[in-house]
């Protein structure tokens, strides 16, 4: 038998024909109310009464709070396994006959005294051994054990780390494996930890830098030690790690930057020195001053030699050349030709300047 549970109209809908058993019914309430009903008004409530030693006198199943058993509305005979009775809570009758467009008869199979043998056996170390089974084997899904702080959902929660996990199925080299993981996106798994959990490779791992959809492919980053098998059992890590392409490149990279840094440096201290030789306008401005003022004097100093030797200055430059130079000059005593090497001195260092 099954049931459906209508909340808003109180009604638990049979959906066969077969034997009603109450305490069947029960169980079913109760499970239901734990998992999708909670909140509800209660629909049954079971009472058994002990009459002398391990004889009981019931179950009675009493209907509550205006809940309603419906038959499936098509012509048989319900047979009812139970005591059903209407609670002090109901005011309609525990079956709903009254919209059925069927004939339906309703035959209830009543045990007044139940004998009831109840024994406690021990349990054995096999049957603790079965419940820690148990406990180990219960899978943990999305859709179990998601009480808030269990043990349950933490464990669960904890397994976000297992990015994946699978068998080695197909073609196998040192560098690549083809899997059963079934993931159907390329790439997914790029930089992540690939592990072998049994066969000659287990715990050896590997980085991942390539992933194929169509054939479940790993490529890894360096070669293994030794070509896995068919068959060996796998487990993908949820970290991110860099391959030893990515780590060389970057090692490369900063290689170009240092050379491109020195490069840098090296023109700038060049500039800086031609800059070093530069002077401001202000500076320039000075100096043209300076010259123009002892290119004046030079020139000042000239006509006025001209004028008191009373000679041109073919006749001044013959008269230097011939005595060689102005410490010659000098040596004549002549006044004049002292004036003139000076004059010549002046024009050395004119001449140097510019």
């Amino acid at each position: 038998m099954s049931y459906t549970f209508d909340i808003a109209n109180k009604i638990i809908q049979l959906t066969t024909t077969d034997e009603l058993d109450m305490m069947d019914l029960y169980s079913r309430w109760k499970d239901e109310v734990a998992s999708t009903l909670a909140g509800a008004e209660q629909a049954i409530r079971v009472v058994k009464e002990p009459l002398a030693g391990s004889v009981f006198i019931g179950p009675y199943y009493f209907i509550m709070n205006n809940w309603q058993i419906r038959p499936l509305d098509t012509n048989h005979e319900l047979i009812v396994a139970g005591a059903v009775v209407q609670d002090t809570t109901s005011s309609l009758l525990t079956f709903k006959l009254d919209n059925l467009t069927s004939n339906v008869q309703i035959l209830r199979t009543v045990a007044t005294e139940v004998q009831v043998v109840e024994t406690v056996a021990a349990v054995t170390e096999a049957d603790m051994d079965q419940i820690v089974d148990k406990v180990w084997d219960e899978p943990l899904t999305g859709s179990t054990h998601n009480i808030a702080t269990s043990a349950g959902r933490r464990l669960r929660q904890a397994s976000v780390w297992l990015s994946g996990e699978g068998q080695l199925s197909g073609t196998h080299t040192l560098t690549t494996v083809e899997t059963n993981i079934g993931n159907g996106y390329d790439d997914f798994y790029n930089d992540q930890t690939f592990v072998f959990v049994s066969g000659v490779l287990a715990g050896q791992a590997r980085i991942i830098t390539a992933y194929d959809s169509s054939t479940g492919e790993f490529t890894f980053d360096e070669a293994l030690s030794d070509t896995p098998s068919d068959g060996d059992e796998f487990a993908v890590f949820a970290n991110h790690e860099h391959p030893i392409s990515q780590i060389q490149a970057g090692l490369a990279k900063t290689t170009e930057l240092d050379a491109a840094e020195a490069a840098i440096i090296a023109e700038v201290d060049a500039n800086e020195a031609k800059i070093d030789l530069l002077e401001t306008k202000t500076q320039a401005d000075a100096r043209q001053t300076i010259l123009v003022a002892e290119h004046d004097a030079t020139q000042s100093a000239i006509a006025n030699l001209d004028s008191d030797l009373q000679a041109t200055p073919q006749e001044i430059y013959d008269l230097f050349t011939a005595n060689g130079n102005n410490d010659a000059f000098k040596s004549t005593g002549n006044s004049k030709a002292n004036e003139l090497a000076r004059i010549i001195q002046l024009l050395k260092k004119l001449n140097t300047k510019r």
